[in-house]
């Protein structure tokens, strides 16, 4: 259920911008430099030391400066279950303030696959607390050496975006378990601008789009955007990870423009979950992270 994200939106009034790297404050602490208690500035995880459930580490393997964030499934607790590496932008997950519209997301990483595991990139962007764009790299090989990464943004929404939104973490493409043995290394985060689509008030897309859910991971509610360029029969389900259809979020004919769906999982467990949108030839996947 591994899926690549390369939708492009062709609108009226195109504007390209000339491709530049941003400042590297619009990233806070984007080589993982600074750290406090055991974790990095401006980022969340999930480490509890009290408890001796620790999964995100400063790391001395660097691409460049003097530390790089380093992530790993440990085995935790009385019934040695699994817990993956989770790292969030933002202090408190809110990400960090934007005021340019970028087009690709870089980094270097290096990645250990302990066994049918997946080190996951998404980003996105909002404004006035809407996402109006998301990309996402899903990496399934080893990488010994840092290798660079470039995950192009698909907009989907109009205008400047006041706030960026990164998550990185390991799951599992056949379980919500992932592997003891896997491992990231994640460092020189940057954003860039490039040729980037804006559309003009009324503009509708060319084809159909999928949007990242939000907020991401989430609890107990989430909003998923998508949209369609003429009148179509949309469905979207939700799934687990053994593909098992848990919820028909949409099931009908929606007219030309952006539509949301609000979905509740406040019955479910803790894991990783896909949701699929069908619009006639139309296919497209994404992963949502439910933690409670």
């Amino acid at each position: 259920m591994k899926s690549s994200y390369a939708l492009r939106f062709l609108f009226s009034g195109i504007m390209l911008l000339m491709s530049a790297t941003l400042p590297a404050q619009t990233i806070p602490n984007a080589g993982f430099e600074n750290w406090t208690s055991g974790n990095p500035d401006d980022w969340f995880t999930y480490n509890v030391p009290q408890l001796s459930l620790v999964t995100i580490t400063q790391s001395a393997d660097v691409r460049s400066g003097s530390s790089a964030v380093r992530g790993d499934v440990i085995v935790y607790g009385t019934e040695q279950d699994t817990v993956p590496p989770i790292l969030i932008l933002g202090s408190t997950t809110a990400g960090a303030p934007i005021s340019v519209r970028p087009s690709t997301l870089r980094g270097w990483y290096k990645f250990k696959n302990g066994g049918g595991d997946d080190l996951s990139i998404v980003w996105f962007v909002q404004k006035e607390s809407i996402p109006i764009g998301s990309g996402e790299l899903t990496i399934t090989q080893d990488a010994a050496a840092y290798t660079q990464f470039e995950i192009p943004i698909e907009y989907f929404g109009e205008g400047t975006p006041d706030v960026v939104n990164i998550m990185v973490l390991i799951d599992s493409g056949e379980k919500d378990n992932a592997h003891p043995d896997s491992w990231f290394l994640l460092d020189d985060l940057s954003l860039t601008t490039g040729p980037t689509s804006i559309a003009e008030d009324g503009a509708l897309p060319s084809h159909p789009w999928l949007g990242q859910n939000y907020p991401n991971p989430f609890n107990p509610g989430t909003t998923i955007g998508f949209g369609v360029p003429v009148e179509s029969f949309v469905r979207i389900v939700i799934y687990d990870m053994l593909g098992r259809q848990l919820v028909t979020l949409a099931e009908g004919v929606f007219a030309p423009g952006s539509h949301q769906k609000y979905w509740n999982a406040s019955g479910l467990p803790s894991g990783v979950y896909m949701y699929r949108m069908e619009a006639g030839a139309f296919r497209e996947s994404r992963k949502v992270f439910l933690l409670k």
